[in-house]
């Protein structure tokens, strides 16, 4: 599922984009928006000891570095957050153009990019304590999940991918503004059958990513390593291929072109209803922002 959520969306603002757009999706649902954001500790622990299993030492070592991170979070990044959601709420008053959806899709952009900027420390500090079975494993578990993704999204049979892409679209949609109408569903239809299929461009730069993080890490006790880790983290998209690049690019065009086409078409209920979920959520976060911990 993980790997489907991705695909649905990535390349819309490029592939950093994704992710911050499902984790404003998973927060969107304000009663938990603040016990998922005040237990962040506890939930990166957990995803990260998904793929490492670390020892006493490390867990202190990772909450340690996750605290730095998370304390520049809560008291520089949600601002921002709080100010564009608000500002997104407000823009849906009018038509937005496309240029001012652009603009949106790079601002999340830059928001992951941020983000992984402040993640660089906490990479750079625990990489090189890794034993060689802890790598193993890690890489074993990202091997995972590209395997995952091809299980999801290149074997099925396509009529079967879109169909659940669809659905999974959907049902995002239908989060924010509410029940779509037959003709809305029409255009996601046709878009979704329309557009060129990403996965197998993805899945490669998954691998070469993935290959990328191998070489580092076995330079994990070398000057080497952190300048390595970090363009890793910040610049992945320098390992895309020209005709990676191209594909994610249009692919951007194409989330463009259909929220062009499906925002007009918004009824008042479902303006107002996307717009009540946008100005809960930023004033959930402001709320997070000043609160303590």
């Amino acid at each position: 599922m993980r790997a489907k959520l991705t695909l649905i969306i990535v390349g819309f603002s490029r592939w950093r984009g994704a992710s911050l757009l499902l984790l404003c999706g998973l927060l969107s649902a304000c009663s938990t928006t603040s016990l998922v954001y005040n237990r962040l500790d506890f939930i990166a622990r957990w995803e990260a000891g998904k793929y490492v299993s670390m020892t006493d030492a490390q867990k202190a070592q990772f909450d340690a570095q996750f605290q730095t991170f998370w304390g520049w979070h809560r008291r520089e990044e949600l601002p921002r957050w709080v100010a564009e959601l608000r500002g997104m709420a407000d823009a849906l008053d009018q038509p937005l153009s496309r240029e001012a959806l652009g603009r949106t899709a790079e601002h999340y952009g830059e928001a992951w990019d941020r983000i992984m900027a402040h993640l660089v420390p906490l990479a750079c500090a625990l990489g090189p304590g890794l034993s060689a079975d802890q790598v193993d494993e890690l890489l074993a578990e990202a091997d995972e999940d590209i395997a995952e993704l091809v299980r999801e999204q290149i074997e099925p049979p396509p009529d079967e991918v879109l169909h659940d892409t669809e659905r999974e679209l959907d049902k995002a949609l239908r989060r924010w503004f509410g029940s779509l109408d037959d003709a809305q569903r029409g255009v996601i239809a046709e878009w979704n059958r329309a557009r060129p299929s990403v996965a197998p461009a993805w899945v490669a730069y998954r691998r070469s990513w993935r290959e990328a993080l191998g070489e580092t890490l076995q330079q994990r006790q070398t000057p080497a390593f952190c300048p390595e880790m970090t363009t890793l983290l910040t610049e992945g998209s320098s390992l895309w291929t020209p005709d990676q690049q191209a594909i994610f690019a249009e692919n951007q065009v194409q989330w463009l072109n259909l929220f062009e086409r499906l925002l007009p078409s918004l009824s008042p209920k479902q303006r107002e209803h996307a717009q009540r979920r946008l100005r809960d959520l930023a004033d959930a976060f402001a709320a997070l922002a000043v609160e303590p911990r």
